[in-house]
């Protein structure tokens, strides 16, 4: 008998493999599964692979990405999206950082700040009570039509972002007195 462990990972496979059936029925578009955390007790890669294996993927169009590549190779790959959907919170400051429409999967609120900081509002971001399937392959499809829109303005406020963060460092050394 499985224990509640188990069940739940089983129910977390389920409940993933949902939203990303559906992305792929109404995009059209190919899903790459980005592992970011591989720590033992906690692998992105396992994870997605028990959700990959789910779903009934007839097109070849979901690709789980090796979990080999380093922090800068994993934040390439996530720069080359039309857009990314995530959780972990260091994936979707790489996405947004590199100026990738993002939609960030708020189990924190560190999602919330971080979509505040940059945009103003959490439009870009669903809480775990929303996240089923159509909620989430409809939020993704809205922001691919307004892909262009998102780009520009993170393109016009991720540089206000690096300074804001550069002179909160250079404050840090002031008040350390580090030269």
């Amino acid at each position: 008998m499985p224990n509640e462990e188990q069940l739940q990972g089983r129910y977390f496979d389920k409940v993933a493999t949902r939203p990303i059936s559906q992305v792929t029925e109404e995009t059209g578009m190919p899903v790459y599964l980005i592992p970011h955390v591989t720590n033992p007790d906690s692998n992105d890669h396992e994870f997605m692979q028990r959700a990959l294996s789910l779903i009934k993927d007839r097109n070849g169009s979901i690709t789980l990405v090796s979990p080999e590549y380093n922090a800068a190779e994993t934040k390439w790959i996530i720069s080359q999206m039309a857009l990314f959907a995530g959780a972990r919170t260091h994936s979707t400051i790489a996405a947004l950082s590199s100026g990738v429409p993002t939609l960030s999967f708020a189990y924190s609120i560190k999602a919330q700040g971080i979509n505040r900081d940059i945009f103003g509002h959490t439009d870009y971001c669903m809480e775990p009570t929303d996240l089923g399937a159509e909620a989430v392959a409809g939020r993704i499809t809205s922001m691919l039509g307004d892909s262009a829109a998102i780009r520009r303005d993170l393109a016009g406020r991720i540089p206000g972002v690096q300074r804001a963060a550069l002179s909160a460092g250079m404050g840090l050394k002031h008040l350390v007195g580090v030269n």
